[in-house]
Parts: structure tokens; sequence; C-alpha cells
């Protein structure tokens, strides 16, 4: 599917946005979680760091869900919302990662870089899809 049908049928199913999202902040919580925590020698990530990390794609993936479920207006606002919280989230791990940054080998940094590259292009798109629903009324 191209990026301009992507972004129509967004538009024009809005709350499938916030299931696509939810999916991926679980898929997130699951590799900082469970894979690079075991291979915390390959990558170089510390504990702490995947903790910290965590809990964020939990929390979306909450608000994704209940989005999803229980809203059927204002999706432009609750677009907005989770955006925002994904933008604050890759600020949250390029803080982290130059904080921790001796012990992060080029493979953790290669994943970390490649998280936030993904999760700022959903935002971006989300952020895109809402301002196409305020337009559309």
């Amino acid at each position: 599917m191209s990026y301009k049908k992507t972004i129509q049928y967004f538009t024009s199913n809005p709350k499938y946005i916030f299931l696509a999202d939810g999916f991926g902040a679980l898929i997130s919580a699951f590799l900082l979680s469970s894979i690079l925590f075991k291979l915390e020698k390959i990558f170089g990530i510390p504990g702490q760091m995947l903790f910290i990390l965590t809990i964020p794609p939990i929390g979306f993936a909450i608000y994704d869900l209940g989005c999803f479920l229980f809203f059927k207006k204002n999706y432009s606002l609750k677009l907005n919302i989770i955006a925002s919280g994904n933008l604050a989230y890759c600020l949250l791990s390029l803080t982290l990662a130059f904080y921790y940054f001796n012990p992060i080998t080029f493979w953790g940094w290669i994943y970390l870089l490649f998280e936030i590259l993904i999760v700022s292009i959903v935002a971006i798109i989300e952020l895109q899809i809402s301002k196409k629903i305020n337009r559309n009324g």
C-alpha cells in the first residue's frame, strides 16, 4: 500500500490507526522486555534502560485499544495525543541512548535508531491523518 493510499485509508477509517499503533507498541514492548533484555551482550542496552523504555509502549497499547474499542468521535484529538506520546517516546529513547552511550554496542544503536525512525514516521502519519480529519469535518 502506497503512502498516499495509507493516509487515505486511515483518514476514512480513523479508528484502525489505533489498532495499528497499538500493535506496534506491543511489538516494541515485547522486543525491549524480552529479546533485547536476553541479548544485552549483543546490543549493550542496559536492563534499566530497557525497563524504562518498555513502560511507555505498554501505556500506548492500552490507550490505543481503548480508543479503538470505546470511542466513535474526536479521533483527531486522540490521534494528536498518541502522536505526541510517540514523539516524546522517541526523545526519551534518544536521551537515554546518549545517557547510556558507552555500553550500547553498534547493534544496539542500529536497533534504537531504527525504532526511533519507525515511531517518528508513525507519529507523522498520525498527525497528517488528524489534520485531514479536521479539514473533512
